[in-house]
């Protein structure tokens, strides 16, 4: 299995049909309750279903299919380490919001590779133009590292990020002074979701390509 999900393993891999399931419908309902989360009708009539129609858990006859895991969230990072010629380490997965990274990645900053991977959270608005969290995050960092001599590197494992040419972003100390240098607004553009065509025109995106599989993103911080 190729695992494309932050937590749950293979029993939350498409619902997991086959991967016993150690979660039941008093465990949702719990969380609902906790939350006051108001379900529509249909979602609450399927939480009141019979205990007979819980997931299949471990130890049932049916529970005998092996699974098992050749990829998951973590694993681009580690990959990425394994193959770095620099001094390199990993960091824990990748969660939460897009613009807490740069201020965590400035803190893992030293000599060497720094390897990350996950699935930030990026609220875009409505109106925002085509863009991608791995872009934006791309233009937070080269804010963040303006003037030092480090690279850093977002991009989406299954080579695209969001609705656009690029799978993500290389930037360095240089790239936000070159932007400005060229005319652009970087602070302009990340104020309105417009990353990508910031980072084209500085020749900052990585061209999107198809890899077949999709296990997040991957970071990548590299010091002198």
């Amino acid at each position: 299995m190729l695992v494309d999900v932050p937590q749950g393993g293979p029993a939350a891999v498409s619902s997991g049909p086959f991967a016993a399931d150690p979660t039941t419908f008093a465990d949702a309902r719990e969380i609902v309750r906790q939350r006051a989360v108001a379900l529509p009708p249909r979602a609450a009539r399927l939480l009141d279903g019979r205990a007979s129609e819980e997931t299949l858990k471990p130890g049932d006859p049916a529970d005998f299919v092996a699974h098992v895991v050749l990829c998951d969230m973590r694993a681009p990072a580690e990959q990425a380490a394994r193959l770095a010629r620099a001094p390199a380490r990993i960091g824990p997965l990748v969660r939460g919001p897009v613009a807490a990274l740069p201020q965590q990645y400035e803190r893992a900053a030293g000599p060497g590779l720094f390897a990350a991977s996950g699935e930030p959270e990026l609220n875009v608005p409505s109106d925002a133009p085509p863009g991608g969290r791995a872009q934006h995050l791309a233009l937070l960092m080269a804010r963040a590292l303006r003037g030092r001599r480090v690279g850093f590197l977002a991009a989406g494992t299954d080579g695209r990020d969001g609705p656009t040419s690029a799978a993500g972003a290389a930037v360095d100390g240089s790239t936000w002074d070159e932007a400005e240098r060229r005319g652009l607004n970087p602070a302009d553009a990340l104020a309105r979701f417009d990353a990508s065509s910031c980072l084209q025109a500085v020749g900052a995106t990585i061209p999107s390509f198809r890899s077949g599989a999709h296990a997040g993103e991957l970071h990548l911080l590299l010091s002198a």
